[in-house]
């Protein structure tokens, strides 16, 4: 089990690593994932490969906040807010028309980004240290989820 303490540092320790562009692994309330930080094309770039996912598949936003979704995204119909509302945090992801002002290179996303909220205390955490979102993923593509990540081997380069 993790103190409070030790999750307090592993978020100090894991911020500057965003901020270097590297990768990290991070409790979600699903699995495991690998996250990096949104705004930068090579950290991106790799977590991507990370995933074994190509362009095409562009990974989800991690945000800390149901208001960070109207920072990523225009035009949030009606019928996506209620279920945010009632599920967020939690594992529900919303894509939405992403904001034209956004300097990212995310994938072939066609003008959209995926949004989610995690319901674990670390990933808010880490996104509120370093930015309002964070690419999340998960296991590689076609692998089992990881329930814990001592058990995940080779996964995050």
């Amino acid at each position: 089990m993790t103190t409070d303490d030790e999750r307090e540092a592993a978020i100090e320790a894991a911020a500057p690593a965003i901020r270097r562009g590297e990768l990290i692994v991070l409790p979600t309330d699903t699995v495991y994932g690998i996250a990096a930080d949104a705004f930068s094309p090579d950290a991106v770039k790799a977590l991507l490969a990370a995933k074994g996912r190509g362009r095409e598949m562009p990974p989800p936003v991690l945000v800390s906040a149901a208001t960070t979704l109207d920072a990523l995204a225009v035009g949030v119909p009606s019928y996506a807010r209620a279920p945010v509302a009632e599920f967020w945090p939690g594992a529900l992801t919303v894509v939405c028309r992403q904001q034209s002002s956004l300097q990212w290179d995310s994938g072939e996303t066609r003008g959209t980004v995926a949004v989610r909220m995690p319901d674990d205390q670390i990933a808010p955490g880490r996104a509120r240290a370093h930015r309002p979102a964070g690419r999340e993923l998960g296991q590689p593509v076609g692998a089992p989820g990881r329930a814990d990540c001592r058990r995940g081997g080779g996964d995050a380069r």
